[in-house]
């Protein structure tokens, strides 16, 4: 091989490798073939807490519900998430070290249990050794961490204490009445009076869904002086208060003062170390208050911190009275569940607020103006019901509800959001207090009268203007505030244009009006069984058929327009369904799918008879929604949404399943929507129980697991790309050594004459006789 042969074959190996790069290079990541989170933004955040050395750290974690850990090491301004492969992704409470500058321990908390980090949020370890049930709601941290390594979690099986720096817990609940424990307070002088409180939730009597009567275990607000051995109640009148939020001076040793905030009494102050409280709510406007926080500096300002329903609430009195911090209604669209002050507030006069949808936000100003931190990272919230305008293609409307409570609005299938909640405070005690919203209804002429049906923990609502304005429908016996009956189910005759007719079903029955909801008949009995969906016949005009999901009996169907019921369960067995579809050309092919806790089903013969789907479906999955295609004639395309497997679609009416979850972060689906024009565009609408809403389009086979290997993005190579690439530079790399091996032995190997040639050359040039002989001899 010549020298010019081997430049010319390392020359081409170089170009291939390049021309493979770019062949590998990836195209800009599409919607196209995957799911898209399409918000709002923002994130719910449980807890904050920032670092002891914030001053010159700039560290702050916040808890979320459905993100774990976030941490910002510049005061907020940015955040990453953090354990993401350790940390369960909801964090109700996390406390900081005392000594986190040098010891770096943080904790965080959750329905997973505990999880410690000891080098400032960079590894997690979980650390339940001992609890007898991991769900922690509160966490509190001993002021001499350094010395006694001590620490409590409030659990729902009451307290837990642990002297080990959480290697191990113990129940220190002696006293205390079984209730779960929402809130912790733990005094700064522990080390001295080993006084700590508990908040346990109240008690609580009603009618659970199902029907039955409930009582829950005696709450109120627990003291112990033994560091957690033995629990005294503080007074019985606070027995139905739940304290979700306790905290004590930083002076508590010379002042004895305290404030619990609750979920429905106000504020409770005390000024005796506990021994007696008071509410001290002048000014305030709420009596739910999940966050009370101390100025470090109190004994001199006298300021305190109370977080309500989208507002934010100073007193500089000492709890005397407040006033509201913005001058607007609120800062953010949810409730401020958290609260974080800088330790050197005095100073900086910075705070912090984790709320709802709005995330987490900062005030450098005392709190008199607020910036929303998170509104970049992923939507987090609870989607508990999707639906769409049934023209979508030509009016692209969608709604969803949270399990934050109210509605939502999007105009342009996703783009913008605007939440529409005027009215849907009918019937509350407080004019903040939404109902939760389980379903939506849209109505089939929509286009025409603007109707939009929700069914709710308060009744029933409807608007006639897309949601500008809601009005509660309460004649015929919808009254929930009397009956104490939530709505789970609401539903429109396809013929709604013409017969004027709407269904709603609770725990009685189903409810039926025939004048749009101003007057109702019912309940129609289903032989005592609770509705939680309705699903009518594309063809009720004619067939008057209509199918109830109840959660204790099965299905029940209706062939009458609702006036009475049966139970069909031929291989049901009288399941909890949670959720009915009815195919599109019913009238042709009699098919009903229904979705249960153990398992899929699918009747055709007008729920007659059912038959289990199992093929690629995950025994043991919970289904709670079903899409069917609006050409589900023609296409035989349906979806279904698991409580733990993601989203499955079948392309064969339902016979087998494949799981179509590339990009979609959480497994958890409580709804789905399918537009009108699914057979252009092949889109979806998917709510997740712990990541917001989701849209897809083109959606492409595989299980959830393929996200983890991201797609590559622009400018990126994926995991196969970047081996191929190195084995190609490998393979360079020897052949430009294998150029240069071979011209040694190529130098080595030249004719003796030459080599002597040479060398009378050099001799010559030198003016001596050379001493090799003549190359022609």
């Amino acid at each position: 091989m010549t020298t010019h042969t081997i430049t010319r074959t390392v020359t081409v190996a170089v170009a291939v490798v390049m021309l493979a790069a770019l062949a590998m290079a990836p195209d800009p990541v599409r919607a196209d073939g995957s799911w898209e989170s399409i918000g709002p933004t923002g994130g719910f955040a449980w807890s904050l807490v920032a670092s002891p050395e914030f001053a010159t750290d700039g560290t702050v974690f916040a808890g979320t519900d459905g993100r774990g850990v976030l941490k910002s090491i510049d005061k907020g301004s940015t955040w990453r998430r953090i354990g993401a492969r350790t940390v369960g992704r909801v964090i109700a409470t996390m406390v900081v070290s005392p000594t986190f500058a040098t010891d770096g321990a943080v904790f965080a908390a959750g329905p997973s249990g505990v999880y410690r980090s000891t080098d400032f949020g960079g590894r997690w370890e979980q650390v339940n050794e001992g609890l007898d049930n991991p769900r922690v709601l509160a966490l509190a941290i001993s002021p001499a961490y350094a010395e006694d390594s001590t620490l409590f979690a409030g659990t729902t099986d009451g307290v837990f204490q642990s002297t080990d720096g959480g290697g191990s817990w113990s129940a220190a609940d002696t006293g205390l009445t079984g209730a779960t424990v929402l809130s912790l307070g733990i005094s700064p002088s522990y080390s001295t009076d080993s006084t700590l409180f508990a908040g346990l939730l109240g008690r609580r009597t009603g009618q659970s869904f199902g029907g039955g009567d409930f009582t829950t275990p005696d709450g109120g607000l627990y003291r112990s002086t033994d560091g957690g051995a033995t629990w005294t109640e503080v007074d019985e009148a606070f027995r139905q208060v739940s304290p979700i939020a306790i905290r004590l001076s930083p002076s508590f040793g010379a002042d004895a003062t305290a404030f619990v905030g609750t979920l429905h009494s106000g504020i409770l102050r005390s000024t005796d170390g506990g021994g007696t409280w008071a509410r001290v709510n002048e000014g305030l406007a709420f009596e739910r208050f999940p966050a009370v926080e101390f100025s470090p500096a109190f004994q001199d300002d006298s300021t305190v911190f109370a977080g309500a329903y989208g507002v934010i609430f100073r007193s500089v009195d000492g709890g005397d009275s407040w006033e509201q911090l913005n001058e607007e209604r609120s800062i953010t669209d949810t409730r401020v569940q958290g609260l974080a002050i800088s330790p050197a507030y005095a100073a900086d006069s910075t705070l912090f607020a984790g709320a709802g949808n709005g995330g987490i936000l900062r005030s450098v100003d005392g709190g008199n103006s607020w910036l929303q931190l998170t509104k970049g990272l992923t939507a987090i919230t609870n989607v508990r019901s999707v639906a769409l305008a049934p023209s979508f293609a030509a009016d692209p409307t969608l709604f969803f509800s949270t399990a934050e409570g109210g509605i939502t609005r999007s105009p342009d299938g996703g783009g913008t959001w605007q939440e529409i909640t005027k009215g849907l405070a009918a019937g509350a005690d407080q004019d903040w207090m939404l109902p939760d919203v389980w379903t939506i209804a849209v109505s089939p002429s929509y286009d025409a009268d603007s109707t939009v049906l929700l069914g709710t923990s308060r009744g029933v609502f409807r608007t006639y203007d897309g949601g500008g304005e809601w009005v509660r429908l309460d004649a015929g016996g919808l009254d929930a505030t009397d009956a104490e009956w939530p709505f789970p189910a609401v539903a429109f005759s396809p013929e709604y244009a013409a017969d004027g007719t709407i269904f709603a079903g609770a725990a009685p029955g189903v409810f039926r009006s025939d004048d749009g909801g101003d007057t109702w008949e019912g309940p129609f009995d289903l032989a005592g069984a609770s509705v939680w969906e309705l699903a009518a016949s594309p063809d009720f005009g004619n067939d008057g058929t209509l199918f109830a999901a109840t959660i204790s009996d099965g299905v029940f169907r209706s062939v009458d327009g609702g006036n009475s019921w049966e139970a069909v369960n031929n291989g049901l067995d009288g399941l909890r369904v949670q959720a009915v579809q009815v195919s599109p050309a019913f009238d042709a092919d009699s098919t009903v799918f229904a979705g249960t806790t153990t398992g899929l089903f699918k009747s055709t013969d007008g729920g007659g008879s059912w038959t289990r789907l199992r093929n690629g479906l995950r025994d043991g999955s919970t289904f709670f929604a079903i899409a069917v295609s609006p050409d589900f004639a023609g296409d035989d395309t349906l979806f279904v949404g698991t409580d733990a497997d993601g989203v499955f679609r079948s392309e064969d009416g339902g016979e087998s399943w494949q799981p179509v979850n590339h990009g979609l972060r959480t497994l958890g689906v409580s709804s789905l929507a399918v537009p009108d024009s699914y057979g252009e565009t092949a889109q979806l609408f998917v709510g997740t129980a712990r990541s917001g809403l989701f849209r897809g389009a083109s959606l492409k086979d595989g299980p959830f697991f393929e996200p983890a290997q991201q797609a590559a993005q622009p400018g990126e190579y994926t995991l196969i790309g970047w081996l191929l690439v190195a084995a190609m530079v490998a393979l360079v790399v020897l052949l430009f050594f294998a150029y240069r091996w071979g011209r040694r032995l190529m130098e080595r190997r030249r004719p003796r004459e030459r080599a002597g040639w040479g060398s009378a050359l050099a001799a010559e040039s030198r003016g001596r006789e050379p001493t090799g002989g003549n190359p022609a001899e």
